[in-house]
């Protein structure tokens, strides 16, 4: 993990990893979901609007999770 991680106002968790996942995390620490992008998050991940989670990714890609 090279980012720091991002919480929502619920308390879960977002974090990115160099293993080429973003993993979304309970308050208790239980995985909810990850997304595999084929490469590393090494962003910090933002909460726009609607809760909408932005992360860039070094696919090249801005990803936009709600």
């Amino acid at each position: 993990v090279r980012a720091s991680p991002t919480v929502d106002a619920a308390g879960n968790v977002y974090v990115g990893s160099r293993d080429n996942h973003l993993y979304a995390l309970s308050p208790a620490g239980q995985v909810l979901w990850k997304h595999d992008s084929g490469a590393d998050f090494d962003s910090t991940a933002a909460i726009g609007p609607g809760g909408v989670l932005y992360v860039g990714c070094d696919d090249h890609h801005l990803y936009a999770f709600h």
